[in-house]
């Protein structure tokens, strides 16, 4: 550990990580035990560490469930839309939501 930590103990030196993770890390908590969580699991976040893409199944980070109104979607096309928009189609994938077909009279659905 830094000397500014030793220097200052009682702000940084724990006995139980818990402890640590309350003071320092309180708005990412379970992350920082390392805790997986499923809360939310039914909707759509941003994921920005690995495929950059919107994901759902409870993976997203805990201060994105701190602010669900910011970063939760009940959408995948919302969820794109916000935060991928400059590649909506590669994050929607095949997942998204079918869109009408603009040709008069067809009643063909795409993704």
């Amino acid at each position: 550990e830094p000397s500014y930590m030793t220097a200052n103990a009682v702000g940084y030196m724990f006995t139980h990580k818990s402890d640590c993770c309350q003071q320092h890390y309180n708005w990412n908590y379970e992350e920082c035990l390392g805790i997986s969580t499923t809360a939310n699991s039914n909707l759509y976040y941003p994921d920005w560490e690995q495929d950059h893409i919107c994901k759902k199944g409870g993976g997203q980070p805990q201060y994105m469930n701190n602010a669900i109104d910011v970063w939760m979607h009940d959408t995948i096309n919302d969820c794109c839309d916000k935060h991928f928009k400059y590649k909506f189609d590669e994050c929607v994938g095949t997942t998204g939501a079918a869109v009408p077909s603009t040709t008069p009279g067809s009643t063909n659905w795409y993704p």
